[in-house]
């Protein structure tokens, strides 16, 4: 039963992803890197581009990176090119991302990180940073801006194929965090095992019970199976967003339009849901046509 006499479970659900966003946006402003991007990554991705034939790589390069509690980049990947069509460059990008130390959470995160590449003689602010296609005084000359760090970036849709080639797994990584990097660019078939393993040999790990709840649900696996895991991470931390984010995630695969509901209000809700808010964002479409079918559900009920 739902908590509660909420007869408008759509226009609550928009309530809270206006909430959501919202915290979203306080937890990455907060966020100060202990080793971050540095000029010297990008300069060395660059000079890699331009000995491979890649003079002016123009556009903008949108990555994720997933992150532990403690703040260090354990995987990254390209979330969406934006023109920037050169692999090796991406994958350079990537691989530098995972030398980088971000803030610490109150739970593991995924953060995204953007690079605009632009051609050289453009007006520019004393804030931009700068890389040398050919020297200062050579043709092909580039620029690229690195990411405010205290901004917020609007979503933007995944591109598959590019996030799937471009993925970088930090050799620190553990069996769940390789998993976990897996399912999010959409190699949950590849994660499954990896998961599965690392939830028997550590029961309690709250990364390999999320990520292994994730995996089976994409999958299309055994939700008795996903239901047990998400479950197992609400006992160990009732209070937390992943909890509710992993129950979600079965309840919206077995259509459950309340529980799907229910599970969303206490995942955007809890103290920690800033830190995630990247991934709960690919989570409110499916919720809120579970939050129509809910409602439409009640008033066929009413009217009888």
């Amino acid at each position: 039963m739902m908590r509660g006499n909420n007869r408008d479970p759509l226009g609550w659900g928009m309530l809270a992803l206006a909430v959501l966003a919202a915290a979203g946006c306080a937890g990455q402003k907060a966020h100060l890197a202990v080793r971050p991007p540095l000029q010297s990554d990008v300069d060395l991705c660059a000079l890699r581009a331009l000995e491979l034939g890649d003079r002016s790589p123009m556009g903008r390069v949108r990555m994720h990176l997933l992150v532990r509690e403690d703040g260090s980049v354990y995987a990254a990947y390209v979330h969406n090119a934006g023109g920037v069509d050169d692999r090796s460059l991406q994958r350079c990008l990537a691989d530098r991302a995972t030398t980088w130390v971000l803030a610490p959470a109150p739970v593991e995160y995924e953060r995204a990180y953007e690079l605009s590449f632009v051609p050289g003689g453009s007006e520019l602010g004393d804030w931009l940073q700068y890389w040398n296609g050919e020297g200062a005084m050579g043709q092909g000359r580039g620029i690229v801006i690195l990411s405010d760090g205290t901004r917020s970036l609007a979503p933007l849709p995944i591109e598959q194929p590019v996030a799937r080639d471009t993925l970088m797994i930090a050799d620190f990584a553990t069996t769940a965090e390789q998993g976990t990097a897996l399912v999010a660019v959409g190699r949950a078939a590849e994660a499954l095992p990896l998961l599965r393993g690392a939830a028997q040999d550590r029961p309690d790990d709250p990364v390999a019970l999320v990520g292994l709840t994730r995996a089976i649900v994409e999958t299309r696996g055994d939700l008795a199976e996903a239901r047990k895991s998400a479950q197992r991470l609400l006992e160990l931390a009732p209070d937390s967003e992943i909890g509710h984010e992993a129950l979600l995630r079965v309840c919206l695969a077995a259509r459950e339009s309340e529980c799907s509901v229910r599970e969303w209000k206490a995942a955007v809700g809890a103290p920690d849901a800033g830190a995630r808010s990247r991934i709960l964002f690919d989570l409110q479409g499916p919720t809120q046509q579970a939050a129509r079918r809910l409602q439409a559900q009640r008033m066929d009920h009413d009217g009888r």
